[in-house]
């Protein structure tokens, strides 16, 4: 991703809280605190711990580890679902561009440790992720889910979401869909 220097500059007082001159008025914006918590852009991002699968195998994950890296969070109904073995494949062929970026992509459903090792070890013509190369973290519980703001009310399961989060910790974009809509 192509970001002027421009909007880095403008982003960097945005982060560090200084006051921004609008170029067509003479007073002066004060940009959002980042010290409220919560899942809106500019608020700082909701902290977890959760068991996630890397490569077949799982560990124990903590979000405030990834402090100092960018980190995209991917939340998808479940596992084996209709699209989301294609928007997740799609992501792990752009892989390469978001660790360009020291970006670090964690994608968030509600099934289990078990279903999660089961689906990176089928094909994608099997409705599996085989060969993925980031993290599937278990929300069973909706917790992780319901910090984000993006679980279906009453369902067990989240809508489909990206979070992006700063290397600050703090969230600069947010996009919900329905479960028919796919974000890849």
């Amino acid at each position: 991703a192509v970001v002027s220097t421009q909007s880095k500059q403008w982003y960097q007082r945005r982060v560090h809280g200084d006051s921004l001159s609008d170029s067509h008025h003479d007073s002066k914006i004060k940009m959002t605190s980042s010290q409220v918590s919560g899942y809106w852009p500019g608020c700082v991002a909701p902290s977890f711990t959760a068991t996630a699968v890397f490569s077949g195998s799982s560990s124990t994950l903590h979000l405030q580890s990834y402090k100092g890296k960018m980190v995209l969070l991917i939340f998808y109904p479940v596992d084996f679902g209709y699209i989301c073995p294609t928007e997740l494949m799609v992501v792990e062929d752009k892989l390469h561009e978001f660790q360009q970026e020291e970006c670090e992509v964690l994608a968030i459903s509600t099934g289990s440790i078990m279903s999660k090792v089961a689906f990176m070890s089928l094909d994608k013509e099997k409705g599996g992720v085989a060969g993925i190369k980031f993290g599937l973290v278990e929300d069973k519980d909706g917790q992780i889910g319901s910090m984000y703001g993006v679980m279906r009310e009453d369902s067990g399961y989240s809508y489909r979401a990206m979070v992006l989060i700063d290397r600050e910790g703090v969230v600069v974009f947010r996009i919900l869909s329905d479960l028919p809509v796919g974000l890849g």
